[in-house]
C-alpha cells in the first residue's frame, strides 16, 4: 500500500511540476527558483518533503511544501487565496464541483 501511495504522490508532483514548468509558473519574478506547494494531507507531509528535496537535488529548484490542516482550514485558505489571486504554484482543491468551477473563473 505504501508503494502505491508513493507512486501516486510522485505521479501527482511530476505532472504538477511539468505543468508548472511549461505554463510559465516560474516566471513570477526574475530569478525565482522556488516552487510552492500547498496541501492538507498530514499523513503524507513527510513524503512530500522527501520528494521536494529529491527534486531540488536534481534540478536546483527549491520546492517549498506548506501543510494546512485540518482540511476545513485548507479549504478556507485556498478559497481566500483564490479570491485574492495569491495562490501557490501547485495546490489541490477539496470541495464540490461548483466550487471547483469557481476556481477556474479566478485562475
Amino acid at each position: 500500500m505504501k508503494k502505491i501511495l508513493r507512486i501516486i504522490i510522485i505521479a501527482v508532483i511530476s505532472v504538477a511540476l511539468f505543468y508548472w514548468m511549461f505554463s510559465g509558473g516560474g516566471k513570477k519574478g526574475a530569478g525565482t527558483d522556488t516552487i510552492t506547494v500547498w496541501h492538507w494531507m498530514t499523513d503524507r507531509h513527510d513524503a512530500f518533503r522527501d520528494l521536494a528535496q529529491k527534486y531540488e537535488d536534481q534540478t536546483g529548484i527549491q520546492v517549498k511544501v506548506d501543510l494546512f490542516a485540518p482540511s476545513d482550514t485548507y479549504t478556507k485558505k485556498i478559497t481566500a487565496s483564490t479570491q485574492a489571486n495569491i495562490l501557490p504554484d501547485i495546490f489541490g482543491i477539496l470541495d464540490t464541483k461548483k466550487t471547483f468551477s469557481d476556481f477556474i473563473k479566478y485562475r
